[in-house]
């Protein structure tokens, strides 16, 4: 891909699109999608997203000074600059040493995004959604979870008189297991199989009332 693809002829589509030039970003919109939308991988949400937006123009800033770095100190860098619970001192001195290796940090500092501008870029200027997931129906949860107890009372059921047939304590050749469960409406005493009362949606004498 030669152009970004938040760019709409030639131009920055935003401020994230801007940044993405001026800092030589231009392949990074590719990860961003790839990560909010969960392709490969578990979904990453715009918090984190734009963290790594951030810690990307920092490294670009570095790049751009006198300076060599370790890959971890980029994290602790961001950290020392951002996070509430470094004192302002701390993070004066942090700006004079990086100063002192001509990296523009105040800039650099200035380039940071929101959240908001994230989460504009992703689906304004690069139009992408996240996957629709499908709700599953509520019925179809409890009749899964159901019939999944009774696929397990037929296997144990099975295995268990297969056993006591092996060892001749009860006299049966090839057999076969049912497991039914039925629901006794008590307003009308009609009997129902479970699978027949959730697909037409309760009782008859409930349902045409």
């Amino acid at each position: 891909m030669t152009e970004n693809m938040g760019e709409v002829g030639g131009d920055p589509c935003c401020k994230a699109g801007r940044l993405e030039r001026k800092y030589d970003l231009m392949q990074i919109d590719e990860e961003l999608i790839a990560r909010w939308r969960g392709e490969g991988a578990e979904e990453t949400s715009v918090r984190v997203l734009t963290e790594e937006f951030n810690k990307e123009l920092l490294r670009a800033a570095l790049d751009r000074g006198d300076i060599n770095y370790f890959e971890g100190e980029i994290d602790n860098t961001y950290r020392l600059l951002t996070d509430d619970d470094v004192t302002e001192g701390v993070r004066i001195n942090v700006r004079r040493a990086l100063k002192r290796a001509n990296v523009d940090i105040e800039g650099a500092e200035d380039d940071f995004v929101s959240h908001q501008t994230i989460y504009n870029h992703l689906t304004g200027c690069l139009d992408v959604s996240k996957p629709q997931k499908e709700s599953k129906d509520p019925v179809d949860t409890v009749a899964g979870e159901i019939f999944s107890l009774q696929n397990r009372t037929v296997a144990v059921a099975d295995s268990k008189l297969e056993r006591l047939r092996d060892q001749n304590r009860i006299a049966i050749d090839e057999f076969d297991v049912f497991v039914d469960v039925n629901v006794l409406c008590k307003h009308c005493q009609t009997q129902h199989e479970l699978g027949r009362l959730l697909r037409n949606g309760g009782c008859t004498c409930q349902v045409e009332e």
